[in-house]
């Protein structure tokens, strides 16, 4: 082996460049394809490249950013945002390779601060973008607590001449008054700065329609808030107006809005709890009345260079702290226009010398007709907007009356804009969702104490329901849910729904999430969905192992035809993290309790096992790489769904339950359009179609040949194929039915807690098990003898 093929010290060797060249090579055909295709307006299915998704992450890329001594928090965006892309994280290395917001000072103190401590960046924290200016409360000499402080800016010179500057409440308590405090679209306040630079003050008044004005887009932790008073420092607000000037190009002062000066801050009187939630809930109004919205990241004016080409400013932005916020995201979602404020390549760090720049207009063709840039800009602008919910289905989202507006889309696309995105106060998650998807908010999403992982759970099954009752039947929920990555809730009906939007997991391949063929329901069982999928039938040993083969042996075969020809492959999903080259732990305490359950009741009673079947993201899976599924438990079939969380009058009672297999098959072989199948989901799973070569030798076959005991008289390349599948079957002990695209699922998870609310089937079951103590003998180890004989006569027609 040559010396450039080995690797010192985890730096890049010969072959990863290789690898990468390649790699940039096919993506950049790829591209040049897709824009051909475009510019002449052919569509050629099949020959796209699936989501831009790329040809992998590279070796080259993650072992440069460990080289380089990148933030962990970095390398994990990075790689969860633009990794699959080679050619982008490439880029984005190459130019940020002294950029500090990757590679910064170990010991910082902060600025202007008490507080002094190394920065802790772990995979899913980076401390250095948040800037927190934290500082210890002292009392009798001794340090107390953390305190939030309201930051000076950075070209403030020791806070010389500065104080802080707010509006009149009263002016604020009135423009939120005008209108019924339960009207999300009601008035609202907006400011103007007036007086010099050295005696600035505030004018607050209500906003009429006409009235042009500009928001502040912040991230609350760097020092632009304000957790008690309705102020700022006077040196923020002489920023705020130059900003204002250059966003308008006028010399007069302009209105705004910024959130730490007109939402009501918390109090104990009626008054004014009453005006901060109306204030909250008129955000998204807000946002969506604005002429202009400004970005303000600390850490872009630092280091931002206005000056940079497009795609630098990008892949800084794209991990910025301002985009990893999620209060953020629904102010950029639903803006007009965006701004962000940097530097300028002057070198000098006055106000004079800052300036803002449209986000729209950043994007000037500066390839010089290389095709490698103009397909580097074109994803990386998408990647951008994707991050910020800018892409063109949801500004024609925007522009749509509520009535006519599909909330799945838009649920789809906030989720993948979320995932990567945080916030201090786990509690306030559901609030920033209901006013990024402008539902209603409960009161008890505002302003409440401290709580548990049961309250929680609570407010996110309420956002649930309220989204689906909000939208229009079928188009509130996106179907793809499922079969997301990351923590579900416990509560029952709700077990498909993520327990947080904040996984910062990434979807696995073929990405159903974007895909809506059919619409879902919310049911009290669960979330119904249509999708193919297979019922698997098993002998009592191979169901055994399905069960706990998440900790034992994860894969296992079979086949869905009688001639043993199409053979699919199932592995767990998460193996090694999803994301690669990352450390982040899976998800495994529900798929615990899953099996936990299912081998319980293995054991209590093998007359009436649990019955399972895969539910496909789409059908015939590909080989390679595999696409993701679900691994569910049935509870029983009906051909009646259950009444519609969201109606009313009698529930209808199902027509029929699955408790034997020959019930269990005769129920999916008549009226199978009309079959509903009621499951809980046991874990994600990758499905993967087996090649005619690979199938053939999955279980190369021991002992007697099988097909000896069929007394055939074949030739013996005949037989020997005929024996290999015979073989494979037999040792898999297990067969599948498929099912059609369009099967109907109603699907839930199992409950992890005894306080979480049953259905009264589940409380009635229980409570006869624990009254009579009643356990069956197990019988049957193997595949029905009248199965098995179906196959071998499936086997002489050959």
């Amino acid at each position: 082996m040559n010396d450039d093929e080995t690797s010192t010290n985890n730096q890049p060797n010969g072959r990863d460049t290789r690898t990468l060249c390649i790699m940039i090579y096919g993506e950049t055909l790829y591209g040049m394809l897709a824009q051909t295709m475009s510019m002449c307006q052919v569509g050629l299915d099949g020959w796209q490249l699936d989501d831009e998704i790329g040809w992998g992450l590279s070796t080259w890329a993650a072992k440069r950013m460990r080289v380089l001594q990148w933030c962990p928090n970095a390398q994990r965006i990075l790689k969860g945002q633009i990794g699959t892309n080679a050619t982008l994280l490439y880029v984005t290395i190459e130019t940020n390779v002294h950029n500090p917001r990757y590679k910064h000072p170990r010991n910082p103190r902060h600025r202007g601060s008490e507080l002094a401590s190394p920065w802790g960046c772990s995979e899913d924290r980076c401390l250095y973008i948040q800037a927190n200016t934290l500082v210890k409360r002292h009392s009798f000499g001794i340090s107390r607590e953390w305190e939030y402080r309201p930051a000076h800016a950075r070209t403030c010179k020791n806070g010389e001449g500065c104080e802080l500057v707010g509006p009149s409440q009263r002016a604020i308590l009135v423009a939120l008054q005008e209108d019924s405090i339960e009207q999300r679209d009601g008035s609202f306040p907006i400011l103007k700065i007036t007086g010099d630079n050295e005696r600035i003050t505030l004018e607050a008044q209500p906003w009429r329609r006409g009235t042009n004005f500009a928001t502040i887009s912040h991230v609350w932790s760097q020092g632009l808030g304000n957790e008690s008073k309705n102020k700022i420092q006077t040196c923020q607000l002489r920023m705020i107006r130059k900003y204002l000037k250059d966003v308008f190009k006028s010399e007069e002062d302009q209105f705004f809005w910024l959130d730490t000066l007109a939402i009501p801050s918390k109090s104990t009187t009626d008054t004014r709890k009453a005006a901060r939630k109306a204030a909250i809930s008129r955000i998204h109004h807000v946002f969506s009345k604005a002429s202009h919205c400004i970005i303000i990241d600390r850490y872009m004016l630092e280091t931002g260079n206005a000056d940079e080409d497009c795609r630098t400013t990008a892949a800084s932005l794209l991990t910025s702290a301002w985009i990893r916020r999620l209060w953020t995201l629904q102010e950029a979602f639903v803006s007009k226009t965006l701004h962000l404020a940097m530097r300028d390549d002057s070198g000098d760090p006055s106000d004079s010398h800052r300036k803002v720049m449209a986000l729209d207009d950043m994007w000037g063709d500066d390839s010089e007709g290389r095709a490698f840039f103009t397909s580097v800009n074109i994803l990386m602008k998408r990647k951008l907007a994707q991050s910020m919910m800018r892409k063109e289905e949801a500004a024609d989202y925007r522009s749509r009356p509520q009535q006519h507006r599909n909330t799945a889309v838009l649920v789809a696309n906030a989720w993948r804009a979320t995932r990567y995105r945080t916030i201090d106060r786990p509690k306030d998650e559901t609030l920033v969702l209901a006013t990024l998807l402008n539902i209603p908010i409960p009161s008890s999403h505002v302003d409440f104490g401290e709580v548990d992982d049961v309250y929680l759970e609570r407010l996110m099954v309420e956002f649930w329901t309220s989204i689906s009752r909000e939208s229009p039947s079928g188009m509130a929920i996106p179907s793809g849910l499922i079969f997301l990555p990351g923590r579900r809730l416990s509560s029952t009906g709700f077990g498909w729904a993520p327990a947080t939007w904040m996984s910062q997991q990434e979807e696995t391949y073929p990405f159903p999430l974007g895909k809506m063929n059919y619409s879902t329901t919310l049911h009290e069982r669960g979330l119904q969905v249509q999708y193919p999928g297979f019922i698997l039938h098993a002998s009592f040993d191979r169901l055994s192992s399905i069960v706990s083969g998440r900790r034992k042996d994860p894969t296992f075969h079979f086949s869905v035809d009688r001639d043993l020809y199409e053979w699919y492959s199932v592995d767990v999903a998460d193996a090694g993290g999803h994301i690669p080259g990352s450390s982040m732990p899976r998800v495994i305490d529900q798929e615990d309790i899953a099996e936990d359950q299912l081998s319980q009741k293995l054991q209590r009673n093998s007359l009436s096992n649990p019955k399972l079947a895969i539910i496909l993201s789409r059908s015939r899976p590909v080989e390679v790489p595999g696409e993701i599924g679900l691994l569910v438990e049935i509870q029983e079939i009906s051909n009646i769904i259950e009444k519609d969380q969201n109606t009313t009058g009698d529930t209808t009672v199902p027509k029929r339950q699955a408790t034997g297999n020959n019930e269990f098959v005769s129920n999916l072989s008549s009226e199978r359009d009309e079959d509903v199948i009621y499951c809980r989901i046991v874990r994600r799973v990758i499905v993967s179609r087996l090649s005619l070569n690979s199938a053939s030798n999955l279980l190369p076959p021991s002992g007697n040949s099988p097909n000896e005991s069929l007394g055939n008289s074949r030739t013996p390349l005949h037989d020997s194929l005929v024996s290999k599948r015979y073989s494979n079957f037999a040792r898999a002990e297990l067969l599948a039915v498929a099912l059609d695209d369009s099967q109907r699922w109603v699907v839930d998870g199992y409950p992890q807690s005894a306080h979480l609310p049953k259905t009264e089937k589940e409380r009635t079951m229980q409570e006869n098990i624990k009254r009579t103590g009643r356990k069956v003998k197990k019988t049957g180890t193997k595949i029905k003898e009248g199965t098995l004989k179906f196959f071998q006569m499936g086997e002489k027609g050959v």
